[in-house]
């Protein structure tokens, strides 16, 4: 099989993987352009859960996205905080939907973005870098896992 097969097969896995996870869990989720349209109509609207590692958040975020840790440490205002949209993400999918389900638990509706962010470049979505500046660099979690289209930066 050539790599470009191999690299289509293997992204097919980790997107089922990834909507496997988050059905077991009973989490909805919300396509990238959905979520597009909520960061470019609604941005004082939705709160943006990165749940990725800090090594990763280095390379770059969703704008004004708050880290897990911060949502956890927060917990009662996103339990309160009926109006606001609440999109979690990494970079496929499959930790943010096992924290969506974790802030279900807790009482915070909340959604994932399906496909995390290999999704969110497919559908061009913009992220910016520690300094608020807009990039193109992302995270891909593993140097096997280069899914991002050719006009991003991967980084392993």
């Amino acid at each position: 099989m050539p790599a470009p097969a191999k690299r289509t097969l293997l992204r097919r896995l980790v997107d089922w993987s990834c909507d496997l996870n988050a059905a077991w869990r009973r989490v909805p989720q919300i396509e990238p352009l959905a979520a597009l349209r909520l960061l470019h109509d609604e941005p004082a609207n939705t709160i943006w859960i990165d749940v990725r590692s800090e090594a990763e958040q280095q390379v770059s975020m969703i704008d004004r996205a708050w880290t897990a840790e911060q949502a956890l440490a927060r917990i009662e205002e996103l339990q309160e905080n009926g109006d606001k949209q609440i999109v979690a993400y990494c970079t496929a999918g499959f930790r943010s939907g096992s924290f969506v389900a974790k802030l279900k638990r807790l009482g915070v509706p909340a959604q994932n973005l399906r496909g995390g962010l290999f999704a969110w470049c497919d559908a061009q979505g913009p992220l910016v870098d520690r300094d608020g500046k807009a990039t193109r660099r992302v995270h891909t979690y593993a140097k096997y896992c280069q899914f991002v289209p050719d006009d991003y930066d991967p980084v392993a």
